[in-house]
């Protein structure tokens, strides 16, 4: 019987036998007295009121028995346990109804478990009987399904002879619970042990780490105890430069007041160094307090390496490895912030495209590297070494320098360059041109200073090589900027400093665009070079070859793309007479025709006049070659110089190009609106199409219209612009409204 019951029995006895005595020892007392006194009448009302009395207290004691009996049996069957009251022949006598559910209607004890716990029943029973309390309940079976219980046995004397009671506990759902947590913890376990990051908790109440995954030793070097230990053991892993801001922050609260994402290095015991990040999130309770931390480790080796690396090849020279122009640009502007002096040395290599031309590139670019690192050893501990292009080398640095010490430093870069380069045997001798700037005293804006110091470089250039200049306003001239435009030229093409816009061609009847052409442009330091002041140089280096073969590539590449859009769209290029000199020119043409699938009838190759009577041979065998891939063949800048009709006849262009002058100065000139009429209608005689340049503005338009010219081309209808700005519309809408409009007669 459970000792609630007992207690409540107890109390309620201890108060009827005070009650009792309470009564009946003065009202007996009484009675004797009246008694002795022979006072009957007295006597018998007192006897009475002690019988009425008594069934009072008796029917009272019955009355709380009861109810008292009500609360016991209510308690026994709602309790949470199974509970049997077990009689001295071991047979049930009550249970509750969580015992129901597993007795299976057995009627004694014993029948309720496996016979295999027979002696441990037995055992547990005898120790309830003799007041032994088991120290922990014994785990049987229950024979009805073989369900693990708890059984506690002990024995009843209040309620009679032997009686017992018997309470057990149903193990099932806990283990099964229990199972599902490990089968959980087991799943969880196996997922953290293979992803690559490490996992923590920290408990902020209790100031320790709660859980680390398995991955954590792997990842750190260090044991998962001695972190659960103490939460701050793995920062006996950071490298001491690491160790001191991380420890700050740490110490500060940060990490348990706000999200944080720190990135440390840390030495593992095999000695390699990694970088870890280490993210931490905080959780907070409903009012906002953090109660947990919660974390994730992530090795970032790898990507901060590749990171690395990617910077690298951004900020250096691939051939030398020296800084590039990027990296130097930056390095001369933190200079400058930090309100530093010191100066700068640029110099170019004396010839050196003598040796790229009879000796080839793989030979200039071993010289260069040789180079390169000679500068390094002699100069990297000190000084900035860079090569900012082709064959110039940079050094830079800050503080100050004398004039006595730079002049020693010149000299001893002298003799570095001078100093014989040998390959497969041979000695190579070279010199260079040096220029000097000092800044901010020459400059305070890095673009500035590499102009200026270009300036002085060139200057030491045009005074005969091998030899120093120090820039000053007086170096800069018309002759050096052409020095100048040339030796940047050399190194346009591998810099990637060409590109092409493009000028379309616009069909007069009925509107279209027809055709563009493409005019290369010279980006130079974020500026376009005009084509007037570069093409000639091009053309006397003979550069013009091999950019020439570029324009070629690069036209052909964006005629292809624009074919999904405008599958009849032609492209014109122009030849100059140095092009002709390119052995194989014509083959590398039909190359590229078929590289980008392109039919040679969308191709349009375009010399003037005068490239055409400078070798007529080699032109007569261009055309034909070139005809035989469908290419058509255009004379440009009709008019002008060698315009003849003998010409026309050998030559037999498709398209003739009228010279802008002419069609500029019809609206003004009668003569000229007579000559453009007949070059038109002499065109069409010989089965030529006739394009006409320099359009401006609507009249001359409307003139060439009702010439019946075929192909118009001028500012009026579309500047030259890049690739991803042709836009044909509104010159089609001027082109219409032409066609609309009354024609002035001339």
């Amino acid at each position: 019987m459970p000792n609630g019951f007992r207690q409540a029995r107890a109390r309620a006895q201890v108060l009827h036998y005070v009650a009792v005595a309470l009564l009946w020892l003065p009202a007996g007392i009484l009675l004797a007295w009246l008694l002795l006194s022979e006072m009957w009448l007295p006597a018998l009302g007192v006897a009475l009121l002690l019988v009425v009395s008594g069934c009072l207290l008796w029917w009272s004691r019955a009355r709380s028995s009861a109810q008292a009996g009500l609360d016991c049996q209510r308690l026994f069957d709602q309790h949470p346990l199974a509970l049997w009251l077990v009689d001295s022949d071991l047979s049930i006598r009550r249970t509750n109804a969580k015992a129901r559910a597993l007795s299976g209607g057995a009627q004694y004890l014993t029948g309720l478990f496996n016979p295999i716990y027979r002696g441990m029943l037995e055992t547990a029973i005898s120790d309830a009987r003799s007041g032994v309390d088991a120290a922990a309940p014994h785990e049987m079976r229950l024979a009805l399904d073989d369900r693990a219980v708890n059984v506690l046995i002990r024995s009843l004397p209040e309620a009679g002879a032997d009686m017992l009671m018997v309470a057990a506990v149903d193990l099932s759902l806990e283990r099964q619970a229990k199972a599902l947590q490990d089968v959980s913890d087991r799943q969880l376990h196996e997922l953290a042990s293979r992803l690559p990051q490490v996992f923590w908790i920290y408990d902020v109440a209790r100031g320790r780490m709660e859980y680390i995954s398995p991955r954590y030793e792997s990842l750190v070097g260090r044991s998962a105890e001695a972190m659960l230990a103490n939460p701050e053991d793995w920062m006996q892993s950071l490298v001491p430069e690491d160790r001191q801001w991380v420890q700050a922050m740490v110490q500060r609260g940060d990490r348990v007041h706000q999200e944080t994402e720190l990135e440390y290095r840390i030495r593992r015991p095999d000695g390699s160094l990694r970088w870890i990040k280490d993210s931490a999130y905080p959780i907070t309770d409903a009012e906002g307090r953090s109660i947990k931390v919660a974390g994730i480790m992530t090795d970032v080796t790898d990507s901060r390496n590749q990171r690395q690396r990617l910077w690298h090849l951004a900020h250096h020279d691939q051939l030398t490895d020296l800084a590039n122009r990027v990296l130097l640009r930056q390095q001369l502007r933190k200079w400058l912030d930090d309100g530093r002096h010191g100066v700068i040395l640029l110099w170019d290599l004396d010839r050196f495209k003598n040796i790229n031309d009879t000796l080839g590139h793989q030979v200039g670019d071993q010289i260069l590297q040789q180079q390169a690192t000679r500068l390094k050893e002699t100069f990297g501990q000190e000084w900035m070494v860079a090569r900012p292009g082709g064959d110039e080398f940079v050094l830079a640095r800050c503080g100050d320098i004398s004039e006595q010490a730079l002049e020693d430093l010149l000299g001893q870069l002298r003799q570095i360059i001078i100093e014989p380069i040998m390959l497969d045997g041979d000695s190579h001798y070279l010199t260079a041109s040096v220029g000097v700037v000092r800044f901010p005293e020459q400059g305070d804006d890095p673009e500035e200073l590499l102009r200026r110091v270009d300036v002085a470089m060139y200057a030491a250039k045009t005074a005969g090589r091998d030899s120093v200049r120090t820039y000053s306003v007086d170096l800069v001239g018309p002759e050096l900027d052409v020095v100048r435009m040339e030796n940047r030229l050399r190194t346009a093409l591998d810099n990637d400093e060409f590109l092409l816009h493009f000028q379309p061609q616009f069909a007069i009847s009925p509107p279209r665009m027809s055709a563009v052409e493409a005019l290369i442009r010279w980006r130079r330091d974020d500026e376009l070079v005009s084509p007037g002041q570069f093409i000639p140089l091009l053309e006397e280096t003979s550069l013009i070859r091999q950019v020439g073969r570029w324009v070629i590539d690069a036209a052909l590449a964006q005629l292809a793309q624009w074919h999904k859009t405008w599958p009849r769209l032609s492209m014109a290029v122009n030849l100059s007479a140095q092009q002709f000199e390119d052995e194989g020119l014509e083959d590398y043409i039909a190359e590229r025709l078929e590289h980008y699938g392109i039919a040679g009838e969308f191709l349009e190759i375009e010399l003037t006049e005068s490239t055409l009577v400078r070798e007529p041979v080699r032109a007569t065998g261009f055309f034909q070659k070139l005809r035989q891939y469908g290419v058509r063949m255009a004379v440009d800048d009709f008019g002008t110089g060698y315009s003849s009709l003998a010409h026309l006849h050998q030559f037999a262009p498709q398209v003739l190009k009228l010279d802008q002058r002419f069609v500029q100065s019809m609206s003004d000139d009668p003569k000229a609106a007579v000559i453009v009429r007949n070059v038109i209608a002499m065109a069409h005689g010989l089965g030529m199409e006739v394009v006409a340049e320099g359009v401006e503005d609507a009249q001359p338009l409307a003139l060439l219209k009702d010439m019946g010219c075929d192909w118009v081309q001028g500012y009026y209808l579309s500047r030259p612009v890049p690739a991803d700005k042709l836009a044909p519309e509104a010159a089609l809408a001027r082109l219409s409204a032409v066609s609309n409009a009354a024609v002035p007669s001339r």
